[in-house]
């Protein structure tokens, strides 16, 4: 394999680490912004040890009892795109990963029942670029979210319906 396609993808995968790293972030100090002066509460529903998305399925609990209705769709686009990437995330940080003719490959067993089966998955340079650009939007689509959480004022995410707080 060439030596700076091998560097590019390590560029790459770096890029996911602190991508990822900074949604999962974003998404505690969402909670703790929406939690206002109540900052125990927020504490005790933030437990270091919750994977991404647990703190998704909390922060969704907690939208829903404090966004105004009308921005609800544009939360569930945004939690359901988080929710993807997290899947995506996970077969990079916890499958077995090889490198063959210019690919990244994804080396996972799956277990069923009393068999075990390998599969193989190979991960072009391109996808890996399209996931980074896809954490980098919602990152952003997020941090939009959580400046309307912080201002109480409305703030237009790049996609979708505006998100505010119940008045």
């Amino acid at each position: 394999m060439d030596i700076d396609r091998f560097r590019e993808y390590k560029g790459h995968l770096g890029e996911l680490v602190l991508s990822s790293g900074a949604v999962e972030r974003f998404l505690k100090a969402t909670i703790l912004a929406m939690a206002g002066e109540n900052k125990r509460l927020a504490n005790a529903i933030l437990l270091p040890e919750l994977p991404n998305e647990q703190t998704l399925v909390v922060l969704s609990r907690v939208v829903k009892l404090l966004v105004h209705p009308d921005c609800q769709g544009a939360w569930e686009e945004l939690r359901k795109g988080l929710l993807k990437l997290s899947e995506e995330r996970n077969r990079f940080f916890h499958d077995i990963i090889g490198i063959d003719e210019g690919e990244l490959i994804l080396f996972r067993t799956k277990h069923k029942g009393n068999d075990n089966q390998s599969i193989e998955r190979r991960y072009p340079l391109e996808e890996l670029k399209k996931l980074n650009s896809e954490y980098d939007y919602r990152k952003e689509q997020l941090r939009a979210f959580l400046e309307a959480m912080i201002s109480g004022e409305e703030v237009k995410p790049l996609r979708g319906d505006p998100l505010r707080m119940k008045p």
